[in-house]
């Protein structure tokens, strides 16, 4: 093949090129044929073993028979004159327009080629990479990308057929130890899950590679896009990550179908840090009864009508906080939750539709959080 794709009038003689899989009982057999045109006459070339001695003999190749098949049956893929014409055209510009490489980014013939791959996503001599895979429904870059956040680089892998979203960093070169990096590295997920409005779990994985590492796939459903741009820093705010990491808790919860979880998360987004005092009104109660309105304004008609039929006469404030916050996340005797009762946990569904663009109007009302991947700006 290599004498085929290197000489033009090679090239040309070639009539076709076929390889062969015959099924034996003590394993495979392997063939591969070349039929090509000398002149007016057409001759025939067969790959032999180096260890079928029997066939290296002088004088074998007039005995040789090229269409024997040793197997019951075989498997044949014909290669026709014009696939190598046009692959060596193909070879020929993306030499000349110096163009990079278009294969498949997971597996390149030479170590020199798989070398500059690593180097390009940042393997380095002392390179210690933690690789974890992502379980989310963010857009993701659709090939293997290196980034910058909070001052630290790290790979963002696809999902393939085989492999599942991941992010690698190199813990030596970066400075930072493991589980500072799952840190930052939520921080990273807390602020894409926020952007897209879809959950971004960071899970298992593995360190001590020398370099970056994808990670093989579980079969779920998952966003790519060509052009995937992501410019964004950390908030310097300390409240507003923690609210941004239970938020991200919530769309993980819901995502995983724990619905009590999901109540909970995105209650405490934007519950407020202060006790209530002796005589007063609670804060939080107070802000959901003037925010819910505009809240939940752009929420389907079907969804509120469920909430009102669910909470009945009592006030919105009162049964979020209680029938739900306080039900969800205690044995509350007054407002009892079994999460195996089918009725509470549609009942709970519910409430978290609510709860849910309360959390978001939240985030964006008090903290004026960019919603955009590409800039911090509102």
């Amino acid at each position: 093949m290599t004498a085929v794709l290197a000489d033009q009038t090679t090239c040309k003689s070639l009539v076709n090129f076929s390889l062969s899989i015959a099924r034996e009982e003590n394993g495979d057999e392997y063939y591969a044929k070349c039929v090509y045109e000398e002149g007016s006459a057409r001759k025939v070339v067969s790959y032999v073993s180096h260890m079928a001695v029997s066939v290296l003999r002088e004088g074998a190749e007039k005995v040789y028979d090229h269409e024997r098949v040793n197997a019951r049956t075989a498997r044949q893929l014909v290669l026709a004159r014009d696939f190598f014409t046009h692959l060596r055209r193909e070879i020929d510009i993306s030499r000349r327009l110096d163009l990079p490489f278009e294969t498949d980014w997971r597996e390149y013939e030479t170590e020199e080629e798989r070398g500059a791959f690593h180097r390009k996503l940042g393997a380095r001599q002392g390179s210690c990479f933690l690789n974890l895979a992502v379980d989310t429904g963010v857009t993701w870059p659709k090939e293997p990308t290196r980034m910058e956040f909070g001052g630290h680089r790290f790979v963002l892998f696809p999902q393939t057929k085989d492999n599942s979203h991941s992010i690698s960093i190199d813990l030596a070169n970066e400075r930072i130890s493991a589980e500072e990096a799952r840190t930052l590295l939520n921080r990273f997920l807390s602020l894409m899950s926020w952007c897209d409005d879809q959950h971004a779990v960071l899970k298992y994985g593995w360190s001590g590679n020398p370099v970056p590492v994808p990670i093989q796939r579980s079969n779920e459903a998952f966003h790519t896009t060509s052009q995937w741009v992501f410019s964004r820093s950390i908030p310097g705010d300390a409240e507003l990550l923690q609210r941004l990491a239970y938020y991200r808790e919530g769309l993980n919860a819901r995502h995983a179908g724990l619905v009590t979880f999901e109540v909970l998360s995105f209650y405490k987004v934007f519950e407020k840090r202060e006790r209530t005092r002796p005589g007063k009104p609670n804060p939080t109660k107070l802000w959901i009864a003037r925010a819910y309105a505009a809240a939940t304004k752009s929420l389907q008609p079907e969804i509120i009508q469920r909430f009102d039929a669910n909470r009945g006469s009592v006030a919105v404030e009162q049964y979020l906080a209680e029938n739900c916050r306080v039900a969800t996340a205690h044995a509350s005797e007054a407002a009892p939750s079994d999460a195996d009762d089918l009725p509470e946990i549609r009942r709970l569904h519910s409430a978290a539709d609510i709860i849910h663009a309360l959390a978001r109007y939240f985030i964006h009302e008090e903290y004026g959080l960019s919603r955009l991947q590409y800039s911090d700006s509102p």
